[in-house]
């Protein structure tokens, strides 16, 4: 996700007003230190094309390479001449947005611990339960966490269900599943207050694991991203 600093800045709006994306990827490794392998996660690209796309040696025209950026790097809508994206909790998706996806929510929380189970059946189901603990920072209530996730040794359907916690329940809303790629929302039953401490857990199934390594299992713990 790109800081609400670098999505108001001028550069990155010239670059969605002409959807140069690889205008955009260099300046999210500029601007917010996102190596070209962590863009290729986020977006559902091999490294290789985010890297084409950064040196000038192609350029995106299919629409949904665009659709993949803005929910890949949380780059509203409006910024890249797209419709509001499921995740923006705005206006409807079939209605443009005037407004980028932080005019009405801080877009993220300070996280202060993210804890990962993984588990893998005999027959190759994964189970991987998501664990974080966030505090709010933002200087006013909370009540919607954008989430994103990557499968990068994933098949399959995605089920998602939240784990209920002592303080703090939610609902998932606006799950938008790419197969590796996931994005959706946290909408909290109640809101979470400023300075207060949350815990987030919601648990994915039914993708199956498609590589039994060391490295793959380390990639899936790494992917809980907002």
């Amino acid at each position: 996700m790109l800081p609400a600093g670098v999505l108001t800045s001028p550069a990155i709006r010239d670059a969605g007003a002409r959807r140069d994306i690889g205008e955009i990827f260099r300046l999210a490794r500029r601007d917010a230190g996102l190596s070209i392998s962590r863009m290729a996660r986020l977006c559902d690209m091999t490294p290789s094309r985010v890297s084409a796309y950064v040196r000038g040696a192609s350029q995106a025209r299919d629409q949904r390479v665009i659709e993949r950026v803005a929910d890949g790097l949380r780059i509203p809508g409006e910024i890249l001449g797209l419709r509001s994206r499921p995740w923006e909790g705005g206006p409807h998706p079939s209605a443009p947005s005037p407004h980028p996806c932080n005019a009405q929510e801080p877009p993220f929380l300070g996280e202060v611990a993210t804890g990962v189970e993984v588990e893998v059946g005999p027959d190759g189901l994964m189970r991987v339960t998501y664990r974080h603990t966030v505090v709010n920072t933002t200087g006013r209530p909370i009540s919607r966490l954008p989430q994103q996730l990557t499968f990068p040794e994933g098949k399959g359907a995605l089920t998602l269900v939240p784990v209920p916690g002592p303080a703090y329940g939610f609902t998932i809303e606006d799950l938008y599943d790419a197969g590796t790629f996931a994005t959706f929302t946290c909408r909290m039953t109640a809101p979470i207050r400023v300075g207060d401490v949350a815990v987030v857990a919601y648990r994915c199934s039914s993708m199956r694991y498609v590589r039994n390594s060391t490295a793959s299992k380390a990639g899936l713990e790494g992917a809980g991203r907002r």
